[in-house]
């Protein structure tokens, strides 16, 4: 039978009938664990309620968040981005992770609010797999050449492998064709340095 929260990642993909499970050896980290505890939660609440007091629930999981920024900084994905420009990351390292597009993660949202007939589900909101290496191929790649220097040389060891997510049923149901990660990656980064976030380093 499939392991509910770790399916075998060379067969089986991770989907909406995927939940991690903090009491696994190990555990999760702290953050994802309480991300399953709140949706956990909302979900217990609605099951509890009297049918006539029932509202409809849809809940949408994005992974990394990366896209083009409204905010300044100051928060996690973007000073993710930022390290690959002021000289913080010096390495990348081989740590893999899903990348999904804010504006995608907002269609995702507004589409499942639209739509009838869709309460009770979740929908997983994802576009590529990628590493540190990859993602700093990409911003070097792009910015480079403006002038910016952006740390390659990846540190040593095994990269993390694939994991297969299926973002099918968000593609089926919404129609949606995701954003690719590179872009992602990308409108970030120029979204920061639109704002001065970041900037050039003097050599």
């Amino acid at each position: 039978p499939r392991a509910e929260d770790r399916p075998n990642i060379e067969t089986e993909w991770l989907d909406e009938n995927c939940w991690s499970n903090p009491d696994r050896p190990g555990g999760i980290p702290g953050y994802a664990e309480s991300k399953v505890k709140a949706e956990r939660a909302a979900w217990s609440y609605h099951a509890s309620l009297p049918e006539d007091e029932k509202f409809e629930l849809v809940t949408v999981l994005p992974c990394f968040v990366l896209g083009p920024s409204l905010l300044p900084g100051g928060f996690t994905s973007a000073e993710y981005i930022e390290a690959y420009f002021n000289g913080s990351k010096t390495k990348v390292g081989l740590d893999g992770r899903g990348v999904v597009d804010v504006r995608d993660v907002a269609k995702v949202h507004l589409e499942a609010v639209r739509r009838p007939g869709i309460s009770g589900n979740r929908f997983i909101a994802y576009s590529q797999w990628t590493n540190s290496k990859d993602i700093a191929d990409v911003l070097h790649s792009e910015f480079g050449p403006q002038g910016y220097t952006i740390p390659t040389e990846e540190v040593e060891g095994t990269r993390e492998r694939n994991h297969r997510v299926s973002n099918k049923k968000s593609k089926d149901t919404f129609g949606i064709e995701f954003i690719p990660a590179s872009e992602a990656i990308k409108a970030m980064a120029q979204s920061l340095i639109d704002h001065g976030v970041i900037k050039k380093i003097d050599s």
